[in-house]
């Protein structure tokens, strides 16, 4: 079972260590879920499996429709699950510009940083049992240095706050940004600039 598409590096994406050093370390929220997509594809050499992700600058940085779909294909095939949790208010983007920004326009981002903020819920995102034994037949077809990369990235990435992680991203490819709502607030960029 070779590595071959987006959903096969979604699914060793979720089927990685990270920083507990446990298989299927949870990934917290959609946002961050995407953006370590997207860090595997331009900086970790995944962009091979990932080419039918097609990023686009969009909201809130880089986005991908396809991403969201094959979400919604690892639930319905079971291989995935998400669940809805309670975490710390402190984990969410605390940015009152943003806000207002966000508060225009209806969007994903909106509902996890704000509204999941007030009710300090988040979805979290994982594999099922089935999606494990699936993401490891994955993980074993990866070369020890694409396994290597994999596990750090997620060890960095996924234990950054959602803050640092959307700053590293917007800094690293500003191009991603050309449309982003929060840009400003989140490099602190003068009104102008």
């Amino acid at each position: 079972m070779p590595v071959d598409s987006g959903m096969d590096v979604l699914l060793l994406l979720l089927y990685a260590k990270g920083a507990t050093n446990e298989v299927n370390e949870p990934v917290r929220g959609i946002t961050r879920l995407e953006k370590l997509i997207y860090l595997l594809n331009q900086e970790g050499g995944f962009g091979k499996y990932v080419s039918n992700y097609h990023f686009e600058p969009y909201d809130f940085g880089p986005f991908s429709s396809e991403l969201w779909d094959d979400i919604e294909t690892l639930k319905d095939e079971s291989l995935g699950l998400v669940e809805t949790q309670k975490v710390p208010s402190s984990y969410f983007i605390e940015i009152s510009d943003a806000e207002k920004a966000m508060e225009e326009e209806e969007s994903e981002l909106k509902e996890e940083v704000l509204d999941a903020r007030r009710e300090k819920m988040m979805e979290i995102y994982g594999l099922t049992e089935r999606g494990k034994i699936v993401a490891e037949q994955l993980f074993k077809e990866l070369t020890l240095e694409e396994q290597r990369i994999l596990e750090k990235m997620k060890r960095e990435f996924n234990s950054i706050s959602l803050f640092e992680l959307i700053r590293y991203v917007y800094l690293k490819y500003p191009e991603s940004t050309a449309y982003s709502k929060i840009r400003k607030d989140i490099l602190g960029e003068a009104a102008g600039g």
